[in-house]
């Protein structure tokens, strides 16, 4: 400050100020070289409203949270209660109030739709009065000195001044502010999160909007997995005291692997809402991202949160050799950030990574990350799913939809529901028969691609599927599909097996000859080793296994693996669904 006033400022005369601001009068610059703005902290600055020897004063300074909640708070800026005449208009952190009002008239294809307002009324400079437990709280909102140049561009010192009358009544402006916090940090709302993303440049969590909560339901994963994820977090944030006892790190880190578009960040949203926590976005390779700035990020975010790191495969190698040459992280950083001294309390991290093969054991060992789990391309059991929710009630189209994809190869999630996007306004009967499937890969047009180029891609299509389906009708008739799994060896530990290992084993059992039924539902529903294992009589009967003969025969199979399972104890530690 001093710098910049003595650069920028013209030599006053002595006593004079040429600024009209609250600074005092300086001298030439031979007289004072350097001259720090003063704060004017006393009632002169309430008008008269306040009598300077029964009053008490506090002074809140901008850039802390007490300043930020009570430049929000609703009595100062509701146009009903506010007293004051000065105001700014400023980028709203909430969901727009007219946001629930949109109607399907609003959604029209001539693009008619009006974006609602973000802007929202904060307190301007001067004076302010707001009622609080029956007496009347007076602010006055001030800034002094000269712009200067700082990290976050051209700025002035601000700070407010929070007065009450009467003598020694800092308990009661203590209690005043930290009800305004809790009131900034409590939203009626019950259908959105709060959204932050860490500022690495000035090195803060910032509030960026509120977002409407995802639910858990709308997440089309393997039963089991999302289940098993939803117990563990529940698991977690009821073992505190045992945590605490035992000398254990309270957090939680859990890392989602998988092929792009796998439903990874839908998850963790899902997760963050399902639970109510705050969402922190943390990207850490920002050119400004340094040990010190993640480790301060870490530590520093809000409470009840769920910070999540996407894309950590982007950072370092498997040998820790950094991927951006901009990024001043280390992996030691990394490492410390995550679980070394003054790790996050009570927190629980979401890492994503498409290449799990890519980063380094450290950083996925056990004790570091929790809990793994594999999101991979949709299975015929998860397209179905993801057909019903859009076409309820429409189980043949479902199944239809999904014979007709049985030839596409790494079909992920995305892709699924960008194809419902598109046909928005078609029948069940109409997203299934435009489908486009060329050269195994799902077809997704424009609108404004041609109709030749449509009418090409469709007829290739039909030809792509009357190819399949002879090529499963050879199958259906005799007992030779799936040939190329004579090559998949059984692992011992069933615990260890993937879908094609479950779909070898079905083959070999002999209860099981004559009975197409129970093969083409664990293919269907791509049962893999953990969910085989844990495959009840119920669970049969709700995947649509309706024969009694073929629940019973499958159910003895199960058992008779489990006995084996059991009576070949090993001691090396199984892959269980996380993973670790």
């Amino acid at each position: 400050w001093a710098l910049a006033l003595s650069a920028h400022a013209p030599s006053p005369q002595p006593g004079h100020n040429p600024n009209g601001s609250n600074m005092p009068g300086v001298g030439t610059r031979e007289e004072v070289k350097f001259a720090l703005p003063q704060l004017h902290v006393d009632v002169s600055a309430f008008e008269g409203k306040l009598n300077a020897e029964a009053s008490t004063l506090i002074t809140l300074h901008s850039g802390t949270a007490a300043y930020d909640a009570i430049k929000a708070y609703p009595d100062f800026t509701s146009a009903e209660k506010a007293k004051g005449m000065s105001f700014e208009l400023v980028e709203s952190k909430d969901r727009p109030k007219n946001e629930d009002e949109e109607s399907e008239s609003d959604d029209s294809d001539d693009g008619s739709w009006k974006k609602p307002s973000t802007l929202s009324l904060s307190l301007g400079q001067g004076v302010h009065t707001a009622e609080f437990k029956g007496r009347t709280i007076h602010v006055s909102f001030q800034s002094v000195g000269m712009p200067v140049s700082t990290n976050c561009g051209a700025t002035m010192l601000k700070y407010m001044i929070v007065a009450v009358e009467g003598r020694r009544q800092q308990e009661f402006l203590h209690g005043f502010v930290d009800y305004a916090i809790v009131l900034s940090n409590t939203c009626d709302d019950n259908t959105t999160i709060k959204v932050y993303r860490w500022h690495t440049r000035y090195s803060y969590w910032q509030q960026q909007r509120r977002q409407l909560k995802r639910p858990i339901s709308t997440i089309i994963l393997d039963r089991s997995k999302m289940k098993n994820i939803v117990d563990d977090v529940k698991d977690f944030q009821s073992a505190r005291k045992w945590y605490m006892g035992h000398g254990i790190p309270y957090k939680r880190c859990y890392m989602f692997f998988g092929p792009p578009g796998t439903g990874k960040s839908s998850t963790i949203r899902a997760l963050a809402s399902h639970f109510d926590r705050a969402l922190c976005f943390l990207q850490p390779s920002d050119e400004h991202c340094t040990d010190e700035s993640f480790k301060k990020a870490m530590e520093t975010a809000p409470q009840n949160a769920l910070i999540a790191i996407e894309d950590i495969d982007a950072l370092f190698d498997a040998k820790r050799k950094s991927q951006n040459n901009r990024c001043p992280l280390t992996f030691s950083g990394l490492l410390n950030g995550i679980d070394g001294i003054g790790a996050p309390h009570g927190q629980i991290i979401m890492m994503t990574t498409n290449y799990m093969d890519r980063l380094d054991p450290a950083l996925i060992r056990a004790g570091r990350c929790d809990v793994t789990v594999k999101m991979d391309h949709a299975s015929p059991k998860q397209i179905q799913e993801m057909f019903l929710r859009f076409y309820e009630g429409e189980a043949k189209e479902a199944e239809r939809f999904s014979e007709r994809l049985e030839s596409v190869k790494a079909l992920s999630m995305a892709a699924l529901q960008n194809h419902f996007i598109i046909h928005r306004k078609s029948t069940a009967k109409q997203a299934v028969d435009e489908l486009l499937i060329h050269e195994g890969k799902l077809i997704l047009l424009n609108k404004g691609q041609s109709e030749e180029a449509k009418e090409e891609l469709k007829k290739a299509s039909d030809e792509e599927l009357e190819t399949g389906k002879k090529v499963r009708g050879k199958n259906d008739d005799g007992d030779g599909d799936d040939d190329d799994d004579e090559d998949v060896k059984l692992p011992e530990d069933a615990s260890e097996w993937t879908e094609k290992h479950v779909l070898k084993w079905a083959k070999k059992q002999t209860s099981f000859k004559g009975n197409k039924d129970i093969r083409k539902h664990l293919k269907t529903h791509s049962l893999d080793g953990p969910m085989l294992l844990e495959y009840s009589v119920e669970d049969m009967l709700e995947d649509g296994l309706s024969s009694r003969g073929s629940r019973v025969r499958l159910a003895r199979a199960i058992k008779d693996l489990k006995c084996v399972k059991c009576e070949k104890p090993k001691l090396k530690k199984t892959k269980s669904w996380f993973g670790n």
